[in-house]
């Protein structure tokens, strides 16, 4: 096969890649190729072979680096919630826990279709063990600590939190019921929350 060649040859010495740069971006195909597959098919029906067709590697190729289903599937939800993760630094412009809560709100609120695709199919199958959520454990742990920074404001800015992850699981799991405009006008008053907590703000 093509790939068989290209994983023999041999790199002349002023090209070889740094030490490791090969392995991760073979783990980073076949997560590629797991989450085709899971969009495709749904997580339940993924497995190791199959996952190694899709990424057109031996199973022995995808065993050293997902030893188990299990680990396949956590370090998906794990670079999922990564690329949500960089989305809200990326949208952070001063570092306020007001500005930290804007930034999230906007993010959550207008994740891409395949991504909320791939987290439903992954959750159906990681919640069957809580222990395999806690990549999600951890990244609500940090947007809690977060809130817990504006002091006298935590109430509030935890509903704004839970307003905005309530909406998120409901369009997840294609239950949300609203319109556009119904949607559109949520988001102004959650954005209008937001901007009341920070210095200065309409605190009610």
């Amino acid at each position: 096969m093509a790939q068989s060649h290209v994983d023999t040859e041999v790199v002349p010495s002023d090209r070889t890649p740094p030490k490791g740069t090969r392995s991760t971006n073979t783990r980073a195909h076949i997560l590629d190729a797991a989450e085709e597959f899971v969009l495709e098919h749904g997580g339940r029906e993924l497995t190791l072979e199959q996952v190694a067709k899709a990424a057109g590697l031996s199973k022995g190729g995808v065993l050293y680096h997902f030893p188990t289903k299990t680990a396949l599937l956590q370090t998906m939800l794990a670079r999922l919630l990564d690329y949500v993760e960089a989305e809200f630094q990326a949208g952070v412009g001063d570092t306020t826990p007001q500005d930290r809560l804007m930034a999230y709100t906007h993010v959550s609120l207008h994740a891409n279709e395949k991504d909320k695709r791939l987290g439903a199919a992954l959750l159906a199958v990681l919640a069957e063990d809580p222990k395999l959520l806690e990549p999600l454990r951890t990244f609500y742990r940090k947007r809690f600590a977060e809130l817990r920074s504006l002091g006298p404001h935590f109430g509030r800015a935890t509903v704004i939190l839970l307003a905005v992850e309530g909406l998120f699981m409901l369009e997840l799991l294609g239950l949300s019921d609203l319109s556009s405009q119904e949607r559109g006008t949520l988001e102004w008053a959650l954005r209008a929350l937001v901007d009341a907590e920070a210095p200065g703000g309409n605190d009610a």
